[in-house]
């Protein structure tokens, strides 16, 4: 919360030094678990993510990570060479670099001024099980990071120390007592948490388990019931297909009333739907996994492109790249339309960035972001679907992914991601959902019903407060069992859950990750209803029109209103950018933002500042940005105007067609409470000023008192 203040802008001014200090401190990392000795010494760096420590504890030699640069990344890949390390990719959406460096080179390089932060190249994860087992999920991310590497890491760990600790105890003629109770202590601490972990993956393996069992007896139970209407309407002479027929459009607006898949009905889509809308032209980014294309999914010829960053183009061995696809766009086709998506006529550009099964980074992220940044144009992505989550938490502020994704945002994609990892200490601090730009959203259960008086809010489901003070998710969705397309059947997803296939080319799946693309299936339905929206107001109209949801501080989606209901304005104002984005040192991004704040606030108090005291020639004009100033805000009668010293401006310096002329509220200007005669004209260089950068006409001449300016 000390950082939500400092971001909020209310600090006095007195105390900005000392709260930049403590933001930095939280916001550049944490001290590392010390393991082997040089690892143990070494400080640690303000702008060095914590994380970064943690992976070093468990390896020598080289870590992966992801290097911000200050202004040259060229510059900052050299010095990352110059200190051992080798770059491995530079990237284009954001000013960093992937790179393995060597463990002892990290201090040196933090400190060179060429390299803002640096960041671990960390996993990332996708942690959809399905159901009951996506909360054993969830209680497996409230074990430390560290000890979650795994049991064996530990007990290597163990290991390390306990063969140190011998070999000090044989040297002991030239090993000092202290060093012996440091070696003892790190043993015992390793050894501790070592059995910690034992300890909490059993018993997680033991609700593992029972929610396996479980889960198998809820599907023999629905299979069961399932069989047994099946059965009914054999005998009834009904010749309906293994997903049921479709009974005769009629032109009620209830056209989809057989409808299969719930979720569209139980969010509005099908209401939607019915007066034309389906996101046609509009196109949804599904970075994941891969997705399957041809025949064999409801897609068709609407995927346009079929990207992969590790080579594998539409080859989706996991399958859940194309179940993400089904729930946001899928149109049923190979179901008589008995399980559509959200958007079922919107294009799909689909994105590989690894497969999950072999370990996915940071890095290969940030390439399939890139391609969707570089390709918005040509495919008309106006969507990005982002269903996986960083295994480290990071403040949005300094973290690559979420610069990434707000490159995203600011260039006209609207970004949906998810979390599951339940209320967990930093459950929603893990980007990119934790981006307070994006729509992060939750899942919530439908009970396979359309009424909405029986849902509820699945456990796994992350909410919370991020560490800058954002209240996350935004929205809930229905994300328990929705029913989408496998592709053909022989998906890991489809192939390793039975109990979860639906006929031979569908799938069950609960998650975050089936939540999300149903709002960025709502996504595209508002942007073919309204292709001009920018994606504040897209999610201000998503977040605004949603239904108040019994459980949880975030609403449920509608997407009926968040098409056709009422304009809900802009979301995201006067939210800080990434820093990673913004090339000012911190201190300045500190400091304009609290003297922003302080005018519209108006605790600046003008009269009370010493005007000729200010070094004019030292203030950087062109740093300026003229239309952030709410100038109506200014108390312009409170400025003792013969008090400034005119001839000490260099009015050269000043870039005026920067100024935008129109912002100001010339009418609130008190004209007659300036000081006309105590301006020193002649000290103004008058052939300085740019007079054609002056947008004249957006000047309110008849709000000048006139006869206030001729009789002064």
């Amino acid at each position: 919360m000390v950082l939500h203040k400092l971001l909020s802008w209310r600090l006095p001014a007195a105390t900005i030094a000392i709260v930049a200090v403590l933001a930095a401190a939280l916001i550049f990392g944490r001290a590392p678990t010390p393991s082997t000795a040089h690892v143990a010494q070494m400080a640690t760096p303000a702008n060095v993510h914590g994380a970064v420590f943690d992976t070093a504890f468990h390896q020598d030699g080289f870590v992966s990570v992801i290097i911000q640069s200050a202004g040259n990344p060229v510059a900052a890949a050299e010095a990352v060479r110059a200190a051992g390390g080798v770059v491995t990719q530079q990237y284009s959406i954001i000013p960093a670099l992937e790179a393995d460096v060597p463990v002892d080179a990290i201090q040196a390089l933090a400190g060179n001024p060429l390299v803002r932060r640096i960041s671990l190249n960390a996993p990332i994860e996708q942690t959809d099980l399905g159901d009951d087992l996506a909360a054993v999920a969830s209680d497996l991310e409230a074990v430390p990071d560290a000890q979650l590497a795994s049991v064996a890491t530990l007990t290597e760990t163990v290991d390390v120390t306990a063969d140190a600790l011998v070999e000090a105890e044989a040297d002991a003629a030239t090993a000092s007592a202290k060093d012996l109770k440091v070696l003892k202590r790190s043993a015992a601490k390793a050894e501790k948490a070592a059995l910690k972990a034992e300890a909490a993956l059993a018993k997680a393996a033991t609700r593992l388990a029972r929610a396996e069992k479980k889960q198998a007896e809820r599907e023999a139970t629905a299979a069961a019931r399932d069989a047994e209407k099946a059965q009914k309407r054999l005998l009834k002479g009904d010749r309906r297909s293994l997903y049921g027929a479709k009974t005769p459009r009629n032109s009620d607006r209830n056209d989809y009333r057989d409808l299969s898949s719930l979720f569209p009905s139980v969010v509005g889509a099908t209401d939607v739907w019915d007066d034309g809308v389906k996101g046609t032209g509009i196109g949804i980014a599904i970075v994941d996994s891969g997705i399957k294309n041809g025949a064999v999914t409801d897609f068709s010829s609407r995927i346009l492109v079929a990207y992969s960053v590790v080579g594998d183009g539409e080859q989706d061995e996991a399958g859940h790249g194309t179940h993400v696809a089904g729930v946001a766009a899928g149109n049923g086709a190979n179901s008589d339309e008995r399980f559509m998506g959200i958007a079922p006529e919107a294009n799909i550009i689909g994105v590989q960035v690894g497969r999950f099964s072999e370990g996915v980074r940071l890095g290969d992220a940030l390439l399939g972001l890139e391609y969707v940044l570089n390709h918005r144009v040509q495919y008309n992505i106006r969507v990005a679907n982002l269903s996986f989550t960083q295994s480290v938490p990071e403040s949005y502020l300094v973290s690559p992914l979420d610069a990434a994704v707000e490159q995203l945002w600011f260039n006209g994609i609207v970004v949906v991601a998810q979390g599951n990892r339940g209320s967990n200490a930093f459950a929603a601090d893990h980007p990119p959902a934790n981006d307070p730009f994006v729509i992060s959203v939750g899942a919530y259960s439908d009970n396979e019903t359309v009424e909405t008086t029986d849902d509820y809010l699945k456990d796994w489901s992350s909410r919370g407060v991020t560490m800058e003070g954002f209240s996350k998710p935004n929205v809930v969705a229905p994300g328990h069992n929705l029913i989408a397309t496998a592709g053909n059947g022989l998906s890991t997803l489809y192939q390793n859950y039975p109990e979860k296939q639906v006929g031979d080319r569908y799938v069950k799946m609960s998650g975050t990750s089936a939540a999300a693309p149903v709002v960025s299936g709502i996504s595209a339905l508002i942007l073919q209803q309204n292709p001009s929206l920018t994606p504040d107001q897209v999610k201000a109209r998503i977040v605004n029109n949603a239904t108040p949801f019994a459980g949880s501080n975030a609403p449920s989606v509608n997407a009926y209103q968040a098409v056709f209901g009422p304009d809900q304005g802009f979301d995201n104002a006067g939210i800080p950018r990434s820093f990673l984005l913004d090339p000012r040192p911190l201190y300045a991004i500190l400091a304009a933002g609290y003297l922003q704040s302080q005018v519209e606030a108006g605790a600046i108090t003008w009269d009370a500042i010493t005007w000729d005291a200010i070094t004019w020639d030292a203030i950087t004009w062109d740093a300026i940005t003229w239309d952030a100033i709410t100038w109506d805000a200014i108390t312009w009668d409170a400025i003792t105007w013969d008090a400034i010293t005119w001839d000490a401006i260099t009015w050269d310096a000043i870039t005026w067609d920067a100024i935008t002329w129109d912002a100001i509220t010339w009418d609130a200007i008190t004209w007659d409470a300036i000081t006309w005669d105590a301006i020193t004209w002649d000290a103004i260089t008058w052939d300085a000023i740019t007079w054609d950068a002056i947008t004249w006409d957006a000047i309110t001449w008849d709000a000048i008192t006139w006869d206030a300016v001729l009789e002064d």
